[in-house]
């Protein structure tokens, strides 16, 4: 009997040897470009797309074929994290990864809410960041990151007001020294 190649796991490759296909969007060049090399490091891992700005992952996502999205949630035109759900409505086979600086609540709630399959933070490990992409290749229906339980308990009974991450941003500015008009 002849045999097919079968998918280890929803959205990964036909073939085991076959790299996980990944695009990656990020407004920093010198980010953009250690996350690639970062993960072309590990041979399960192919970059086939790389953006700098919303539009430009938007595009990327619609016209490459690819099993995993790594996407910051900054970009110069907009949120990454719209481009979470723009991507997470294209199947829910696709793996989503946020890659952030932003460590707050509001963030991890909302690439949750988003679709996302995983939200690291620039800060961590190289070895966290590859399992996070494989992770999200491997269950990309599912959510992890550092501190969700933490998050979910807080939203669940805050003890303060909530903010939007862009409050947060604004706020957090203001503490460092920005004016009013500079946040």
């Amino acid at each position: 009997a002849r045999r097919t190649a079968t998918r280890a796991y929803p959205g990964a490759p036909p073939h085991p040897t076959t790299p996980l296909r990944e695009i990656i969007v990020d407004d920093h060049k010198i980010v953009d470009d250690s996350i690639k090399f970062l993960l072309t490091s590990d041979r399960a891992i192919e970059v086939v797309g790389e953006g700098s700005s919303l539009a430009e992952g938007e595009l990327l996502t619609r016209s490459t074929a690819f099993d995993v999205l790594v996407v910051d949630v900054s970009l110069g035109d907009g949120s990454g994290l719209d481009l979470v759900r723009h991507a997470r409505g294209r199947g829910p086979r696709l793996g989503i990864v946020v890659l952030t600086m932003h460590d707050d609540d509001n963030t991890l709630l909302e690439a949750l809410e988003g679709g996302a399959s995983a939200l690291v933070l620039k800060s961590a490990s190289a070895d966290d960041v590859i399992s996070a992409v494989k992770y999200a290749a491997l269950v990309p229906n599912s959510f992890t990151a550092a501190g969700l339980a933490g998050a979910m308990r807080r939203r669940d009974h805050p003890d303060h007001p909530k903010l939007t991450t862009r409050e947060t941003e604004v706020l957090q500015r203001l503490v460092s020294g920005d004016s009013v008009a500079a946040a």
